[in-house]
């Protein structure tokens, strides 16, 4: 397995995969929010990405929004057969997606579509990483909003 990156705590992928970081991010007393995802080679190149504006009236249901977008994303790029490790830095949403934790109420509806999403590509894994380790994908998406 490759070593972590010093500077952030970003372990590579193993070589034949691609890591995908995302992060959403919400001003106080905001309803509009920002989401960011980075796809990257086992070398930490740049492959794709994307960033955006979202409606939003939490922090939670901003990073469930940038989980279902970044797998639409994903999908549209034709990645669906494709080896990828989605992280994020909310364990909350990985732990309801990974049907560790009951949904908040507010974010049902699109973590169930998260759910569905994930099960139709079987070569999706999402898993939680430290902050640190997400430094990129937070920074765009604060930069975004």
């Amino acid at each position: 397995m490759a070593s972590p990156n010093p500077l952030n705590g970003w372990i590579p992928p193993e070589p034949g995969s691609i890591k995908v970081n995302m992060d959403g991010a919400l001003p106080d007393a905001s309803e509009v929010g920002s989401i960011a995802c980075l796809c990257c080679d086992h070398n930490g190149t740049l492959l794709n990405g994307y960033a955006q504006n979202v409606q939003a009236s939490s922090p939670l249901q901003t990073e469930t929004l940038a989980l279902l977008s970044t797998l639409q994303f994903l999908l549209r790029q034709d990645f669906g057969n494709t080896h990828l490790i989605l992280e994020s830095d909310c364990l909350e949403l990985v732990e309801t997606v990974n049907h560790r934790k009951r949904p908040s109420q507010v974010c049902q509806s699109s973590l169930e579509h998260a759910a569905t999403l994930l099960r139709e590509c079987p070569n999706f894994l999402l898993q939680h990483c430290r902050r640190e380790a997400n430094l990129a994908a937070d920074w765009i998406a604060k930069a975004q909003g």
